[in-house]
């Protein structure tokens, strides 16, 4: 840390379990042996700062840098370069059957109980960024969002508590290394953030700074379980000998440590770029965190043996387990590694190898097709995103490529065995699926929430549940539509989007979950009146249900113009059923008609809004008093209306085709204003629901 002397006024102390380490070695080499390897004590003085947010954000105008320039996160890419080629079946623990039977059920998908809109894209002017990293966290009665943008709470009730609202920039001061706006040495990004369920708190990580010397790994813990209140923060030196910088963590905390990974990067002269080095982990004890000291210990494993990119630990609810971390293997395996002896000096076991449903590891997934625009958006690759593990199980997701398009992988791990028990494509004919994130609640259920889109929709969100016990995922259910195509680059190459997102149990009931998803929504003028793509988010509760929904909904459109809607009945536990009705690209769902438990078909048509030369998804609701679920989505392209004769007095009509670049973004803006007239006269159809639009 040659730029900052001053944070080497304080002793380091570095312990090693069986034998001293030094850390003044520039390859970090830790100790090793067949049982496994124990972690670097170091205790040491570190940045630290305990500020309530209304102080933060009383100080931002003076104290608190905000850089107001355009960014575009790092998101420094692994080449996927495996020694082994085909999977080594003698490698694996055993290659069990890849999914579980279980009794045939009415295909079902969670109704939203609750929408709230989420933070937004920075206004023109006041610095722009992407990818938005759409991460956030639920507490007993908050919610939290941190992104590469900003920090916020919500209310789960009433929504964004406006005084919370502050920049990440501002989030993550401190003094002693407070930087100009013009540095960019030190601007925080990759936040991650949980609830620990152990000890009532938030608990939030970023990196800091993207070069040698200057790399931080950024730790916050709220004081109590209320986030408007008093955080600690410390900045931890992501390397003691500043030979790597620290990029995209992975995060997860239980009973006893936090755990955060990162893959090491070093700058190569010669080629002008940064190149992965090895990935790291970190294990910091919970105790001092939630007293709040600035001379905290860590225990530092730099390029464990067996690790490899992009390592996932666990958010772990189980009680005296050891901690577990999966990471891509290559085409066809997982790798599962662990920490043991977690409440002492941790040691890190090397993995097994998992099994799972080949997948091939891309350096780069094609980019998703939208509405509007010919221009793609970028899926990113083909790293795992999140990991829980809960009552004997780990569960991880990320994004794959399948039948021509990317979709979603996920998977349920008995780790302690290797077996994988169940695991599963999400996937569509059309629709494109990529960045997700997986909770699990207290019964085994997995909620997985992601983006999604195609040549007919913008990006938007979207989310469905695995039961507990269930080889297959339910249907999918839109969360919320993009409202314009997408495209925005901040002079780079690739229209960037995620680069995750955050799908979580409620800690209230154990029962619910809550997502937090990115959307595409109006293009917005810029200081200089071009169009600029802007990116939004949405925050959704839903719960399994024990309501089964009408299967097979089939939607058949004829001349007039008419859509036919059937189904097959299935009237447990329901009292009604609603058909709701979106037209594509950009609408939301909206209720057409409410009926009873036993009708088994519907004619949309004129009556209900019903346009010519559309295409209309529907999906059938069914409910009761303590909550619903929808059948699969059936869509339909209405006929359109013949052209008028031509004579008389001139007139004509404006044809508006897809095209690319600001020309896209103009025309989304004019469809999206005729597409939202129906919807604004039929709006007295729609059931209000808080935080709905």
């Amino acid at each position: 840390m040659a730029r900052y002397p001053e944070l080497r006024r304080t002793t380091v102390t570095v312990l090693a379990l069986l034998f001293l380490i030094p850390i003044g070695n520039s390859s970090e080499a830790g100790g090793r042996d067949e049982e496994g390897t124990p972690g670097v004590r170091v205790t040491m003085e570190v940045p630290f700062a305990s500020e309530s947010l209304d102080a933060v954000k009383a100080a931002t105008p003076s104290t608190k840098k905000r850089y107001i320039g355009n960014r575009a996160i790092p998101r420094k890419r692994i080449d996927r370069v495996f020694a082994a080629g085909p999977f080594d079946a003698s490698a694996a623990i055993s290659l069990q059957p890849l999914s579980i039977s279980a009794p045939a059920v009415t295909p079902q998908a969670p109704v939203l109980d609750s929408g709230i809109t989420g933070l937004g894209n920075p206004l023109p002017g006041q610095g722009d960024v992407i990818p938005p990293d759409t991460m956030g966290a639920a507490g007993p009665n908050h919610l939290v969002t941190l992104m590469n943008s900003e920090f916020g709470v919500f209310d789960k009730a009433t929504g964004l508590i406006p005084s919370t609202v502050v920049s990440l920039e501002s989030f993550w001061s401190f003094n002693p290394i407070d930087l100009p706006p013009w540095d960019n040495t030190f601007y925080p990004f990759d936040p991650k953030i949980l609830y620990d369920q152990f000890d009532g708190r938030f608990v939030a990580v970023s990196i800091g700074g993207s070069s040698e010397g200057s790399s931080y790994i950024l730790v916050a813990v709220s004081a109590t379980s209320d986030p408007t209140g008093t955080w600690n923060r410390w900045a931890i030196p992501s390397s003691p000998d500043n030979t790597v910088w620290a990029d995209f963590p992975g995060f997860g905390l239980d009973g006893s440590n936090l755990y955060v990974t990162a893959n090491m990067f070093r700058f190569n002269p010669l080629k002008n770029e940064d190149e992965y080095q090895y990935s790291k982990a970190w294990v910091v004890p919970k105790a001092q965190l939630l007293s709040g000291t600035s001379r905290i210990t860590r225990f530092e494993f730099p390029d464990p043996p067996g690790s490899g990119p992009t390592m996932q630990p666990a958010h772990t609810f189980d009680l005296s387990v050891p901690e577990y971390v999966v990471f891509e293997g290559g085409s066809g395996f997982l790798r599962v590694a662990r920490f043991d002896n977690v409440a002492g000096t941790p040691v890190f076991g090397p993995p097994i190898t998992v099994p799972v449903a080949s997948f091939e590891a891309f350096t780069l997934l094609l980019d998703a097709p939208q509405a509007g625009d010919s221009r793609g958006i970028s899926t990113s690759d083909t790293r795992l995103l999140n990991a829980v593990y809960r009552n004997g199980f780990l569960w991880t997701t990320h994004t794959v490529s399948g039948g021509g398009k990317t979709e979603v992988a996920w998977y349920r791990i008995n780790p302690a065995s290797g077996l994988v028990p169940a695991q599963g494509r999400i996937g569509d004919p059309s629709r494109w699926y990529y960045y997700p994130s997986i909770g699990v609640n207290r019964n085994g259920d997995a909620a997985i929430g992601f983006s999604g889109s195609s040549t007919q929709e913008y990006a938007g969100g979207y989310y469905t549940i695995v039961r507990a016990g269930s080889p297959t995922a339910e249907p999918v259910s839109l969360l919320k539509s993009g409202k314009a195509a997408y495209y925005k680059t901040l002079s780079g190459t690739q229209n960037r989007w995620g680069d995750f997102s955050a799908t979580v149990v409620d800690p209230a009931d154990d029962l619910s979950f809550w997502t937090l998803q990115e959307y595409a929504k109006l293009p917005v003028l810029n200081q200089n009146n071009q169009l600029v793509s802007q990116w939004g988010t949405w925050w959704g509760k839903f719960r399994p249900s024990n309501v089964k929904p009408p299967s097979t909904l089939i939607a058949t459109a004829s001349p007039a113009p008419q859509v036919v809607l059937n189904w097959t009945p299935d009237s447990v536990n329901q009292t009604g059923l609603e058909l709701q009705r979106r037209r594509l690209p950009g609408e939301d769902y909206i209720p057409v008609v409410t009926l009873a438990p036993n009708v088994t078909t519907f004619t949309d048509n004129a009556s209900t809004g019903l346009l010519g030369g559309f295409t209309y998804y529907y999906r059938v609701q069914a409910y009761n008093a303590t909550g619903g679920s929808y059948s699969n989505e059936a869509f339909a392209s209405t006929v359109a209306p013949p052209p008028p004769a031509s004579g008389g007095g001139g007139g004509g009509c404006l044809a508006m085709a897809p095209s690319s670049g600001a020309g896209a973004e103009v025309s989304s803006i004019l469809h999206a204003a005729i597409l939202f007239l129906p919807a604004a006269v039929y709006r007295w159809r729609r059931r209000l629901r808080p935080g709905k639009s």
